[in-house]
């Protein structure tokens, strides 16, 4: 997600992290991952429910129009997939 952040964001690409995990969990893991996008909290699990999320990790990718374009594992979201 780093790279497609470094690539993207000035083509207006956002990635926001949404954990399922408790802030101090989530902290230790950026910290150990060094994830440079945006998180936050979905603590009542409305917005995974909204998106149909079945499993985690998930992404997703939204397009300007606020239309779900892509949907899957955060590994199979490609610079390719962005692009198009």
């Amino acid at each position: 997600m780093n790279e497609l952040n470094e690539e993207f964001d000035s083509k207006g690409l956002t990635i926001i992290g949404v954990p399922s995990e408790p802030e101090k969990q989530t902290v230790q893991w950026v910290e150990k991952h060094g994830a440079e996008y945006a998180y936050g909290y979905d603590k009542s699990g409305k917005l995974q429910s909204a998106l149909g999320v079945t499993g985690i990790p998930n992404a997703v990718l939204v397009n300007p129009s606020g239309t779900v374009v892509w949907q899957g594992h955060p590994s199979g979201l490609t610079k390719q997939i962005v692009e198009s």
